[in-house]
């Protein structure tokens, strides 16, 4: 349906595993469709990255919501 072809206006955080089958760059391509801010943290591991790097993953995790809580 069109109306779910519409810009996301909430800002996005993606994260993508360097090691993944699906490249990093395939997330960098989503971000004409976010209106409201959009980001890629590129992370150590595969497309359970939370999972093998669970210590990295909070930190990045952390500081795309501080920096996100900043610019409110």
């Amino acid at each position: 349906p069109a109306a779910l072809r519409g810009k996301l206006t909430v800002p996005a955080v993606s994260f993508a595993g360097t090691d993944d089958l699906f490249p990093p760059a395939g997330f960098d391509r989503a971000a004409p469709w976010f209106a409201g801010g959009y980001r890629v943290v590129r992370m150590p591991g595969g497309h359970f990255m939370h999972r093998e790097h669970p210590g990295h993953f909070v930190n990045e995790l952390v500081r795309a919501l501080r920096d996100h809580d900043a610019r409110r």
